[in-house]
């Protein structure tokens, strides 16, 4: 695992914080809908808790980082996968969405932030391989002017956004990337519809971007920091859709401040559930990089 963090101290995680459960915390909330899991031993279910809150708080931070990317970076990103999340491009929730997700407010509004992360991902790498600068900057009257600029540098420049989740949630997708006004032009983005149920479905779906040699480059993997720190690294471990050898990037998006502990304690908790509850997550995480760098950040417009 690359990082270009600093980990967070054992005692932080394993005592908790204001953005961490403890890790006895989690194992005694996992233990208690889950009786069961005890029989792994409590070392090895705490082992596993802390590595994902490990993960987890690295990728918040991270998710807070100016998004920079290197030229060989970009050059060798071909795909950008998307996991689908909450509500839709214009509602906070939509019908479909677990209802207990519903009462809480800060976890609405995540696939629109998980395609808006996409879609700057790829202004940038297309901006980064072009050479030019950034194309969203301009006076505020010649806003479609600016998005028209940065649809056409995406269209001969960018990598592909390729998306998944429920049938309701890639038809809305597909909705929205077929509007104007928006800058990723439609034969950048490849949506996979299928009757999909759990996030290990979304690995059992994915499929490289159409563009020649997309399989021998690399893939960003866009969802938000405990989502990516919890269940994603470690199902991808199980399933591994990609090329041998192949390392993935992860781009995370940031929890709203106010649900960052609960967020962690939920992906914890539930990593547990998909490695010994429903078998779709390895014990360990696959090997990630990260896609953000240190450096100077950019203005940035919502798809």
């Amino acid at each position: 695992m690359t990082t270009s963090l600093q980990a967070p101290s054992n005692e932080q995680i394993y005592l908790g914080s204001e953005f961490l459960p403890s890790v006895d915390e989690v194992y005694q909330s996992a233990i208690g809908e889950h009786p069961e899991f005890v029989e792994h031993g409590e070392d090895v279910l705490k082992g596993i808790i802390f590595g994902a809150l490990e993960r987890i708080d690295q990728l918040e931070e991270e998710a807070r980082m100016p998004l920079t990317i290197s030229p060989e970076t970009a050059e060798n990103v071909e795909t950008i996968w998307i996991f689908s999340g909450t509500g839709s491009y214009d509602e906070r929730f939509k019908p479909e969405d677990n209802p207990r997700l519903q009462v809480t407010p800060w976890l609405g509004g995540m696939d629109r932030a998980r395609l808006s992360h996409g879609a700057r991902i790829a202004r940038k790498i297309a901006e980064v391989r072009s050479g030019q600068a950034d194309v969203t900057r301009g006076p505020l009257g010649d806003f479609e002017s600016r998005i028209e600029r940065t649809r056409k540098l995406i269209a001969e420049f960018g990598p592909t956004i390729v998306y998944n989740g429920y049938l309701v949630e890639t038809r809305n997708a597909e909705d929205v990337l077929g509007r104007d006004g928006l800058i990723i032009p439609a034969e950048k983005a490849k949506i996979l519809h299928a009757d999909l149920k759990f996030t290990s479905d979304q690995f059992t779906n994915f499929e490289y971007a159409d563009t020649p040699g997309a399989k021998i480059k690399d893939v960003v993997i866009v969802s938000h920091a405990p989502h990516l720190g919890g269940r994603i690294t470690n199902i991808a471990k199980k399933y591994d859709p990609f090329t041998e050898g192949s390392v993935p990037y992860l781009s995370p998006v940031p929890t709203p401040v106010e649900g960052r502990r609960e967020f962690a304690m939920m992906e914890a908790r539930g990593l547990l559930w998909y490695i010994y509850g429903k078998g779709d997550a390895a014990g360990a995480p696959h090997t990630y990089r990260l896609l953000t760098q240190p450096g100077l950040g950019s203005n940035s417009l919502d798809i």
